[in-house]
């Protein structure tokens, strides 16, 4: 069973090193941090985005479990292991939605469809047909991560890419312009092409925050923004996008790279973009009003999963039979309160009715019990 509460929802992402996850309460309408944390995951037991030692991984997360009550979570998978894909459903083609979506998946991420679990997006209507954003996953992939989860009694509410997550935090829902996300860790930086708010395009660089900077001279390094430009360059020449986007124009910086004294302002100049670190609190409070137990610095680091926790998990390439699950378990919850408020209603009017009806009767009652006292 669920048994977290619906005013606390937990966010949680990994590496092949680490766990960051965040629990956050609606208080009104603010999302408050309760419990953060990141834990080393033990060596060896998740390698390139798949568990290579379940029976380790597994006890890893009983013990994340008992340490921090966590029973359920919205999960965002590592990147290697989940691709985001997009692209046109050209509807003067007459070619039917589902032959469509078979052939961008299978083109795009070398998995046949019998291999894959898969979610997908309207992003936008467009002249040219129907531009759509894709999520995909190995089917043996994510039931393993859900056979670990399970087995260690945390539900799964979804898996998520890490990306889009990101953006959910980041970006407020009146924000529908053209972006790029650019997420510098220390050893990688991840790239994402954002469109009304969905993630439609996605890379990530084997360089991060540890080769940013030239130690000798304590310069910037032009590696890197290099990398980024050169990504930006390409996907605006894609010809397939011609006319149909609006060029980017505004780039959000986040990660640790982020930190970075200086570096939001030596990425703007170099790629002669406005460059503008990113808030990760956008949708959950205003520092007029809440001061966060994460530091500004640290809170950069946890945008994944403060957008997880935020969410509904409806981006998520979970296996069918468990979505199927869940939505059972949520019809019998909700059938539940609504048969506990109804009997408990059904309870108190009789009881209430019981009260008047006696209330009533009182008058005429006590005269004769007077009468039965005075001649016992």
């Amino acid at each position: 069973m669920i048994h977290l509460s619906p005013l606390e929802k937990v966010g949680l992402e990994f590496s092949d090193t680490t766990l960051r996850f965040i629990r956050l309460k609606k208080q009104r309408e603010l999302f408050l941090p309760l419990d953060f944390a990141e834990i080393a995951i033990p060596q060896g037991c998740v390698r390139d985005g798949k568990i290579t030692n379940r029976t380790v991984f597994t006890k890893f997360l009983i013990e994340v479990k008992k340490s921090h009550a966590i029973s359920s979570a919205y999960i965002a998978l590592p990147s290697s292991s989940m691709r985001i894909v997009s692209g046109l459903i050209d509807a003067v083609t007459g070619v039917a939605t589902a032959s469509a979506i078979r052939q961008l998946l299978e083109t795009k991420t070398s998995l046949t469809m019998k291999d894959l679990v898969s979610a997908k997006r309207l992003v936008l209507h467009t002249k040219k047909g129907r531009f759509i954003q894709l999520m995909a996953a190995s089917t043996a992939v994510t039931q393993e991560f859900l056979t670990c989860f399970t087995k260690a009694g945390i539900t799964p509410l979804s898996f998520e890419h890490q990306a889009q997550a990101q953006s959910a935090a980041i970006l407020s829902q009146e924000d529908v312009r053209p972006i790029m996300m650019v997420r510098i860790d220390e050893h990688q930086t991840t790239l994402s092409i954002v469109i009304q708010g969905s993630v439609v395009d996605t890379t990530t660089l084997d360089e991060g925050s540890v080769s940013t900077t030239i130690h000798a001279t304590g310069q910037h390094s032009l590696s890197l923004v290099t990398a980024i430009n050169n990504y930006y360059i390409q996907w605006h020449n894609t010809k397939a996008y011609n006319g149909i986007f609006e060029t980017v124009k505004l780039v959000y910086l986040t990660g640790v790279g982020a930190a970075i004294e200086g570096y939001a302002d030596f990425m703007s100049a170099t790629l002669k973009l406005p460059v503008v670190e990113a808030n990760t609190w956008t949708n959950c409070f205003s520092f007029e009003t809440v001061i966060p137990k994460l530091t500004k610095v640290e809170s950069l680091r946890y945008a994944t999963v403060v957008g997880l926790a935020l969410g509904t998990g409806t981006m998520s390439v979970l296996p069918h039979a468990h979505k199927k699950q869940l939505k059972r378990k949520k019809i019998l919850r909700k059938l539940t309160i609504i048969l506990f408020s109804f009997f408990t209603g059904l309870v108190v009017g009789l009881l209430v009715a019981v009260v008047l009806f006696i209330t009533k009767l009182l008058p005429v009652i006590t005269p004769v019990i007077h009468r039965i006292a005075a001649w016992l």
